[in-house]
């Protein structure tokens, strides 16, 4: 549980020292009126928070250095909590200042009347992140985070690397599991955020598989986190979550021939649609391809696993000029894009598109069509009929 007590330390370091900060520009001022009137104080307000608890929220200290929730000093603020809770035992806030240092039982006890009262009270939650530090309860504690997320997105930036970096801890990836399938409003966010970051990317992949179809996470969610995954370098785990997620790349073995798909681009097309060059599905199959004169690039690219026993790729197509076959081209690399495998140009309809062996770390494929048409020639235009595995 390393990583959930790094997690609870710093965020519960955070909302503390937070609160100090908001609390010190009132702290002069309530000091003053508490130790001069404090009867006049507890009556200037009707609506909370009452000066008295204004007061103990001014008095409690963050050590600078502060590496433990425990080094949140209350003492000076346990005076004004137990004035407050004289007027009303309907206040969080006091509560949670009392069961800060307090024995167990009794923390514990004080805890539980102080979250039923207010647990969306900053300092509340603090309190109850260090009690679910203490007393090892990883479930609870992220119900906390999710409550703070909900409450105040504001904070999303100061605690969402956090419990990204808590997924390094293989034990949170279930609990982590349970809190997202409840659909937090921070869920999705999450997920795109934790796969730019490689050190989390395996147990990302575990906790996404667990989560149940009844999570509904969005089709552009998966797609998103999919190509976070693939521009840091997760490949194999986008990979991963693609099968799963995407019917039509279940098995490789069973394959024969490249999909058209452009629903989880980069393992589906990623197709140019500008107006002077682009690259459209068919009905039925296949790309459409215009190209204009002085237009040109890459037209449609996708990474795929190739099948080990596959020696080429057969094209069909529909570009019955010579001039077109000069012009279009079809590559393939390793996925990282540094080890070009092989390229040619197209010829009459069908070739083979020929694939040498590929590198034992060279897994992942990325195919490539691309064109131009010369500014004194005419337009490129046809049809890819399909792409079929010569083994």
């Amino acid at each position: 549980m390393a990583d959930l007590k790094r997690l609870a330390l710093s965020v519960g370091i955070g909302v503390a020292s937070l609160l100090a900060a908001t609390a010190s520009g009132m702290h002069a001022t309530a000091n003053a009126l508490a130790k001069r009137a404090p009867e006049l104080a507890s009556t200037l307000s009707d609506t909370p928070p009452l000066p008295l608890e204004r007061l103990a929220r001014a008095q409690f200290v963050v050590a600078e250095n502060a590496t433990s929730l425990g080094e949140v000093d209350v003492s000076s603020a346990r005076e004004p909590a137990r004035a407050a809770l004289d007027r009303s035992l309907l206040s969080p806030m006091p509560l949670a200042v009392l069961a800060w240092d307090a024995p167990a039982d009794r923390r514990a006890r004080l805890m539980e009347i102080a979250s039923s009262l207010g647990k969306r009270d900053p300092f509340v939650q603090a309190a109850l992140l260090r009690q679910y530090d203490m007393t090892g309860e990883p479930r609870r504690a992220l119900a906390v985070f999710d409550e703070m997320l909900r409450v105040r997105p504001n904070l999303a930036s100061a605690i969402m690397p956090k419990i990204v970096s808590a997924l390094e801890d293989d034990s949170l990836v279930m609990p982590l599991s349970d809190v997202l399938a409840s659909g937090p409003v921070w869920r999705e966010q999450f997920f795109v955020r934790a796969a730019g970051v490689p050190s989390v990317a395996e147990n990302l992949v575990r906790l996404r598989l667990a989560l149940p179809e009844t999570a509904k996470i969005p089709a552009d969610t998966d797609r998103e986190m999919i190509g976070q995954l693939v521009k840091s370098g997760s490949i194999s785990e986008a990979i991963t979550l693609y099968r799963r997620y995407d019917e039509r790349a279940a098995s490789s073995a069973d394959r024969s021939a490249v999909n058209w798909s452009t629903q989880y681009p980069p393992f589906d097309w990623r197709l140019a649609d500008g107006y002077e060059a682009y690259a459209r599905p068919r009905d039925g199959g296949g790309l459409t391809i215009r190209i204009l004169p002085g237009s040109g690039g890459p037209l449609a690219t996708r990474l795929i696993d190739l099948p080990d026993d596959v020696r080429g790729l057969r094209v069909i197509h529909g570009f019955d000029t010579e001039d077109a076959h000069e012009n279009l081209q079809i590559a393939l690399a390793c996925a990282d894009g540094v080890h070009p495998l092989a390229e040619r140009v197209f010829s009459g309809s069908p070739f083979v598109f020929d694939i040498p062996s590929r590198p034992t770390n060279c897994t992942i494929q990325r195919l490539t069509i691309s064109g131009r048409a010369w500014t004194t020639g005419a337009p490129i235009e046809g049809e890819i009929t399909s792409i079929t595995f010569v083994r």
